[in-house]
């Protein structure tokens, strides 16, 4: 039997300062795609970015394209070699190439996340696409950035539910002998994905639950406690305030009694969520104009609420994504009224995945 704890910290202060100094390093009134046969500027529907991963001067970004409005779901661009001075509008590249944003099966559909690890990898969540399962499925794809070699891993059915599941977050968790990839699905529980021995499993959990099968509105968010301290994944349904966690250790013994505690009620649902080196894990909340942050570390058991940006024209829609960098930089992607800004923060810290 799932079991499902009381809270063990329900505290949620009120914010007093900004805490951190963004800078503007890019700006966009109007995005441009580089494409093979030439420039297209993005067209009347939303664009959508569901992620971002910064490795050196390089941007990965993810765009949504369930609907196929955009030439690329995957794209790429260099920052400005002075980060201080005037924003720049870079072009959008299809990355790794315009072939890999076909219909062909192994193409890329709809990009939901990312992550570059510390062997210089990119790891890519393809959701997929709900009307044509057989060949557009779920998939993880890992692209070496030092020399372009690929990997992919198509969820099999047992694990991934074709027109039903959506992809929607995933984070790395490196073992002693493994390198485990847990994913966020919408319509309810979570994906582990075993990249050494290349199988995987499913995860549920009340608590994951969507409001229905085709609501997509279960866990679409996700975040790992830091490598120096890995004991929790972090995780939010979109249709729930509550911010949750279940151990570890339970996901990678593929426990089916999981230990699911609430973190806090918060005023709204988590759009996004991401952990840094030293345990501070920074959020956006549905319907705020303000990122938040928290000590998971110090401050384990007293939810409080630090603000570290925030701006009255903060858009909702799409929501903020967040990167860290290699050089102690928190990057994230925001919408303040109808521009994008690429902004940038020094916090003194890298991704979860490294050591602090």
């Amino acid at each position: 039997m799932n079991s499902f704890s009381l809270p063990f910290c329900v505290v949620l202060m009120l914010p007093f300062a900004i805490s951190l100094d963004f800078r503007v390093v890019c700006k966009w009134e109007r995005v441009v795609f580089e494409l093979p046969q030439g420039d297209q500027a993005s067209q009347n529907s939303p664009l959508v970015p569901t992620s971002i991963a910064v490795d050196g001067e390089r941007v990965f970004m993810g765009l949504e394209n369930a609907g196929m409005t955009v030439p690329a779901t995957l794209v790429t661009f260099n920052l400005p070699y002075d980060h201080d001075a005037t924003p720049t509008a870079p072009k959008l590249q299809p990355y790794p190439s315009m072939e890999m944003q076909g219909e062909s099966r192994k193409a890329l559909k709809n990009v939901q996340a990312l992550q570059v690890d510390t062997l210089c990898c990119l790891w890519v969540l393809d959701s997929g696409r709900w009307d044509d399962p057989e060949n557009a499925r779920g998939k993880v794809l890992v692209f070496n950035l030092r020399n372009d070699l690929s990997f992919t891993y198509e969820f099999p059915d047992s694990v991934w539910k074709g027109g039903i599941s959506f992809l929607a977050d995933m984070v790395l968790d490196r073992t002693s002998d493994d390198l485990l990839v847990y994913v966020a699905d919408a319509s309810g529980g979570l994906i582990v994905l075993s990249a050494i021995k290349n199988r995987a499993w499913r995860v549920q959990h009340q608590a994951m639950s969507a409001s229905n099968m085709f609501s997509a509105d279960g866990v679409t968010t996700l975040a790992l406690s830091p490598r120096r301290n890995r004991n929790l994944l972090y995780f939010s349904r979109r249709s729930s305030k509550e911010f949750l966690a279940v151990p570890v250790s339970e996901l990678r013994s593929k426990s089916e009694n999981l230990t699911v505690t609430e973190i806090s009620k918060l005023p709204s649902s988590v759009w996004r969520i991401a952990v840094d080196s030293k345990g501070i894990l920074y959020f956006h909340l549905r319907a705020r104009t303000v990122v938040d942050s928290w000590d998971s570390l110090n401050d384990a058991f007293s939810f409080r609420e630090n603000p570290v940006y925030q701006n009255k024209n903060l858009s909702n829609f799409p929501y903020i994504t967040f990167s860290f960098d290699k050089l102690e930089n928190l990057w994230m992607l925001v919408k303040e009224d109808k521009d994008f800004k690429l902004v940038r923060a020094a916090i003194g810290a890298k991704s979860y995945i490294y050591n602090d």
